[in-house]
């Protein structure tokens, strides 16, 4: 389990009827049935995919800036349906609308990251948060400056406070 596995946790639904499918278009597209292998395919690219953006986005970040990241959103949105498209080309669209499948709650997509991410990688996670929170309050009192270092604070709080409720969810 990681923390990729999270992001691609969540494609998959199940129907009325009880079958597996995927909508990965949101309601703007069809729904598809998918079959083991197929998911287990879609699941390997999607999590490969999310590998990539983070090693570009740490690599934009510090080769160029922080707004070459933002420039490149458009570039991952268009790759992400493309690949999207290219697996579905082969799967046997349903004939029901994305607005027609069992709702998920927050709550329970929630549980769905958490519990596909595990509880090693989410414990780790929120120490490394709460080191960051430290540093935070290091930066502060040796002087750094104040809105920087509350930044700080304030930011990977906020961080090790969501890291906690879902490290909560996956045991539940």
């Amino acid at each position: 389990m990681g923390l990729f596995d999270g992001f691609v946790s969540i494609l998959f639904r199940l129907d009325a009827s009880g079958r597996r499918v995927y909508a990965p278009f949101g309601t703007w597209g069809g729904v598809y049935e998918v079959r083991e292998d197929d998911a287990e395919r879609i699941q390997r690219h999607g999590k490969r995919f999310w590998v990539v953006w983070f090693i570009a986005v740490v690599v934009l970040v510090m080769a160029l800036d922080w707004r070459y990241v933002l420039m490149a959103i458009p570039i991952m949105l268009a790759a992400y349906f493309g690949m999207a498209a290219w697996h579905v080309r082969q799967m046997t669209r349903l004939p029901v609308s994305p607005r027609e499948l069992p709702r998920l709650s927050r709550v329970e997509l929630e549980r769905r990251y958490s519990r596909a991410v595990g509880v090693p990688t989410l414990i780790s996670l929120t120490i490394v948060s709460l080191l960051f929170v430290a540093g935070g309050v290091w930066m502060l009192m040796s002087g750094a400056p104040p809105t920087e270092s509350w930044l700080v604070i304030l930011f990977f709080g906020l961080c090790t406070f969501s890291l906690f409720r879902q490290w909560r969810r996956a045991r539940s």
